[in-house]
């Protein structure tokens, strides 16, 4: 995708995201790939670190840990080359959680990298946290090959429309 479309489609992208992470107090993002939506436009509809604690994934020995960045410039390069936290994971559950794919599904199944990261994170989550897909429209199928370890995220967020999914 060119620069200029990603770019358009990611301010649409992040306008949407932005309403579901205005309420809450605690959220977990993530650093996107180059073929990701650009998160970093968040902040053009809300004010990310102000009243609020943002979470960025680390993959540790045990799987994916959450900890806290006060800026998208703390972040290092960590596993798989991936921009990660420097500060050790934070033992507190999101409210909101933010969950990277390669494609969706109207009913919230994901189609990951294949490591199984977020599927381990989102089974152990509290039922009170919320988890949201983040793609492109171009990137929502009617349909993924489903396993019985994947996790359905609670919503889908496009730069066409949410989509709630009722898992």
């Amino acid at each position: 995708m060119p620069q200029e479309l990603r770019e358009s489609r990611s301010l649409g992208v992040a306008e949407r995201i932005a309403a579901f992470i205005r309420p809450v107090k605690t959220v977990a993002l993530f650093a996107p790939r180059p073929d990701e939506p650009d998160l970093h436009l968040l902040e053009r509809f809300v004010a990310l670190w102000t009243s609020r604690t943002v979470l960025f994934p680390a993959v540790n020995a045990t799987g994916l840990a959450f900890a806290p960045a006060e800026n998208w410039e703390e972040l290092q390069p960590g596993a798989f080359g991936l921009p990660a936290p420097v500060r050790p994971p934070f033992a507190v559950t999101p409210e909101l959680v933010l969950v990277p794919g390669l494609a969706f599904t109207r009913h919230g199944d994901r189609l990951g990298r294949g490591g199984g990261f977020y599927d381990r994170y989102l089974a152990s989550l509290d039922s009170a946290a919320r988890s949201v897909g983040v793609a492109f429209h171009l990137q929502l199928l009617e349909e993924l090959p489903r396993e019985d370890h994947d996790r359905r995220v609670q919503a889908v967020v496009t730069d066409q429309e949410t989509i709630h999914t009722g898992s």
